[in-house]
């Protein structure tokens, strides 16, 4: 969330208690209740109103329970730029498979596109970790099994699902918005921050889109789209307060990337 002057947010969380048949169940018109309900009398202390900014991960952003597969699976919709340790360069990745046995990860694939300084991103690789004797370390540069007191990894995975990040050698991340295309983007240098541990944005608009917290929640009954929770948001530009509800996110023919807003200035 950004704009001119001071800006913060408030979740009400109209809708954060909702179940997912419940936010599926959701037509246009409640949607539209909800908003006009708020008042000025929702808008709380100054104090509540919270800016963006970055956060570690909370452990569970790259990868998700497959009720089919009955096992944990890679979440690749899930991406981060990186800035290498040593000044090498910077590069995006995302986890696109993770083998399991039982509860146990014995493995992982990574997909990276990596950016020479003063280049462009390139195409993508694989780099697979194995997880069977403990934490593996990556270097997007092409350093084969790097040591993990050495600066020749940018970022290691643990058995116990953490991603590390080589923060002692200038490495960091920053998460790329859900909106982005992992295949398309040019450049991973452009970040307005790299943090030392695997970032995500928090802030008042959550970026989970699998419960009714956020803005969308994806996959609900197997369903491949995102569900508006219709929940309100306040938004604060120095003194002026304004509700804000995300209320779709496709076009009257169907097409995906069209998000519709509704707000109005409560004081």
């Amino acid at each position: 969330m950004s704009g001119p002057g001071s800006v913060s947010g408030y979740n009400l969380g109209t809708n954060a208690g909702a179940s997912g048949d419940q936010v599926a169940a959701l037509a246009p018109e409640d949607g539209e209740t909800v908003f006009q309900a708020v008042t000025e009398a929702d808008i709380p202390a100054s104090s509540a109103f919270i800016e963006d900014g970055l956060a570690p991960d909370p452990g569970s952003t790259w990868f998700r329970f497959d009720p089919q597969a009955g096992t944990l699976v890679a979440d690749p919709r899930a991406a981060w730029k990186v800035q290498e340790s040593s000044g090498r360069g910077h590069a995006l990745f995302r986890v696109v498979e993770l083998r399991m046995e039982g509860q146990r990860p014995l493995g992982l694939n990574i997909e990276y596109r990596r950016q020479e300084p003063g280049g462009t991103l390139g195409e993508a690789g694989i780099a697979t970790a194995d997880l069977t004797r403990g934490p593996a370390y990556v270097g997007f540069a092409g350093a084969g099994r790097p040591q993990a007191g050495s600066c020749d990894w940018d970022i290691g995975v643990s058995p116990e699902f953490g991603v590390l990040v080589n923060g002692d050698c200038g490495a960091g991340t920053f998460p790329l918005d859900a909106a982005q295309d992992f295949t398309t983007q040019a450049r991973a240098d452009d970040a307005p921050e790299y943090a030392d541990f695997l970032a995500v944005i928090a802030g008042a608009f959550p970026a989970s889109v699998t419960d009714a917290g956020g803005i969308f929640w994806y996959g609900i009954q197997n369903g491949n789209r995102l569900w508006p929770t219709y929940n309100v948001f306040l938004v604060m530009v120095d003194q002026d307060v304004y509700k804000v509800q995300v209320h779709d996110y496709y076009s009257a023919t169907g097409a995906s990337g069209f998000p519709s807003v509704r707000f109005q200035r409560l004081r």
